[in-house]
């Protein structure tokens, strides 16, 4: 199998960028006290929706990795690294200072009243030494633009150890084995901490470890390496039309009921098999290589990010302007439409003039 642009995997990006948004939607309006469908599951999705970026990342890391390791001998670390800091510390880092600015400066000064239920010196530490995570471990409800930040800082936990471990696997001859069992290992480490009372600690650790979600990207990276390593097996089980349709309706009952909740190697299975679905033109049902889709998913980050900070605008003028909030009041949908398209102007102009200029610096092997 030779490596190749995987179809359709931005577009599913913006999806899941979308359950995120429309979860802090629902939230924000009850906060409100506007109450409109709030109840539907679907409005509750932002969780998992954060746990499918984490399968796709891990889907997408492993794949690279193969292919560059096969090719070059080895995982080039250096530069691994570097593609990874121009692409998510200068979003991150500016997530940051504005929301420190906005919600542990200027919030406290017009209102006379502090917002964070942390200290804010301490807390801006662990963020900007990406562990924001921990922040949520301990920091208790409210934390604000800044709380969606605390899987950036998972993901860049799992580099810490992912670059060193993927070629030790991939040049054993058990690749697939030796994944799986990381993989399994991790989970039982992972269910002992978070859902037994086995291995005593604090509930700040215990939080803490329930944010590692490193069983969904091992699981996303073992489905990447299964399809690299088994093209062919995989290929004809996806053949069947009835499977791509179980698959999808896998991922309609994730999204769209509780059935699955809190059951996450069946998660993140589902994930990664519409993964591999929606990226092999032999096997998909829809076609998801839509440019404007594929834009939105170029720009998935931005929406992530900033999305919460839109929020705070729409309220604002909300809280200044008694028809807009009576409006808001009475058509709430009209909430969900204005955050997700000021938020995606917002994510657009980030991406051209701000992360487009580090994205230029990140280099490939050629």
């Amino acid at each position: 199998m030779t490596k190749q642009y995987l179809e359709g995997l931005n577009s599913l990006r913006f999806f899941a960028a979308f359950f995120v948004l429309i979860g802090h939607c629902n939230h924000n309006l009850l906060l409100l006290d506007i109450k409109w469908n709030h109840k539907l599951a679907v409005l509750h999705k932002g969780d998992v929706a954060v746990d499918f970026f984490f399968v796709l990342s891990g889907f997408l890391l492993s794949y690279l990795a193969y292919f560059e390791i096969t090719k070059y001998g080895d995982l080039d670390i250096r530069n691994f690294f570097k593609r990874r800091i121009l692409r998510i510390f200068p979003l991150y880092y500016l997530a940051v200072l504005l929301g420190f600015l906005s919600l542990g400066v200027i919030y406290p000064y017009l209102t006379g009243e502090t917002f964070f239920s942390f200290n804010p010196l301490e807390g801006l530490i662990y963020y900007l030494v990406f562990l924001p995570n921990y922040v949520i471990a301990y920091g208790g409800e409210s934390i604000g633009s800044i709380y969606s930040l605390w899987s950036i800082g998972v993901e860049e936990q799992f580099y810490l150890f992912f670059p060193f471990l993927i070629p030790l696997i991939i040049k054993s001859k058990r690749t697939i084995i030796l994944f799986m069992a990381a993989t399994l290992v991790f989970y039982l480490i992972y269910f002992l901490f978070t859902q037994t009372d086995q291995i005593a600690t604090s509930s700040t650790v215990k939080s803490f470890i329930a944010t590692l979600r490193f069983h969904y990207m091992l699981t996303g990276g073992l489905f990447a390496l299964v399809l690299i390593k088994n093209p062919n097996k995989v290929k004809k089980l996806f053949n069947h039309k009835m499977i791509r349709l179980l698959i999808w309706l896998g991922v309609i009952i994730t999204f769209f009921t509780n059935f699955f909740e809190g059951i996450d190697l069946l998660e993140a299975i589902i994930f990664s098999l519409i993964i591999i679905t929606v990226s092999s033109k032999e096997s998909r049902i829809i076609n998801l290589e839509i440019k404007p889709l594929v834009y939105l998913g170029t720009i998935s980050y931005g929406i992530y990010v900033f999305h919460p900070l839109v929020s705070y605008v729409i309220r604002l003028f909300m809280d200044l302007l008694n028809n807009f909030h009576d409006l808001i009041a009475t058509f709430p949908i009209l909430y969900y439409g204005l955050e997700l398209l000021l938020t995606i102007f917002v994510a657009h102009i980030s991406f051209k003039y701000y992360e487009s200029y580090f994205l230029k610096k990140k280099q490939y092997h050629t």
